[in-house]
């Protein structure tokens, strides 16, 4: 009877090595291989709402101070850093601001303004407002293929948020 020939991986010759180490970069460095593209310009459609004074100066989910004059706002799950166009549906009025916190904690609403957006907006009196969200940047970009790739390859620097009434 023949003896069962089996090749230990230790043993593998040079050019099954290189083969297989080649493999393995390819692997860890193909991004665009996914069959799950990014979205690039998706826009949400829902209600937004604001928080203000009892938040002002406490910490937010980014680590910084929450300031109650600047354009920022909470959404659940964008990017800190990403900067989204909020565009009230009924006025058309819009505002860009910058994701730095984690929120609206209540059912149905997308996104929570800071009350300076919101002021820009025209929804303080009403306290809600139906909306649009678009993100703008790669930040976006960035948290769509976060469970993609281990490694950073590029760093964004944060544009200031603009002010846009119709």
């Amino acid at each position: 009877m023949r003896a069962v020939r089996y090749y230990n991986p230790v043993s593998l010759g040079r050019w099954a090595k290189l083969l297989l180490a080649f493999l393995l970069i390819i692997s860890l460095k193909c991004d665009h291989c996914s069959t799950r593209q990014p979205r690039h310009h998706h826009i949400d459609t829902g209600l937004a709402s604001y928080y203000g004074q009892t938040y002002h100066g406490r910490v937010t989910a980014s680590g910084e101070s929450f300031d109650m004059t600047q354009l920022t706002a909470a959404h659940r799950t964008y990017a800190f850093g990403t900067i989204v166009r909020v565009t009230r549906l009924d006025n058309k009025c819009s505002v860009e601001v910058r994701i730095n916190d984690r929120g609206p904690f209540v059912s149905g609403r997308i996104i929570d303004l800071s009350p300076a957006a919101a002021r820009q907006l025209d929804m303080i009196q009403a306290g809600i407002a139906e909306v649009t969200v678009e993100p703008l940047n790669a930040a976006e970009f960035a948290r769509e293929t976060r469970s993609r790739s281990r490694h950073q390859l590029f760093a964004f620097s944060r544009p200031k948020p603009r002010i846009n009434n119709k």
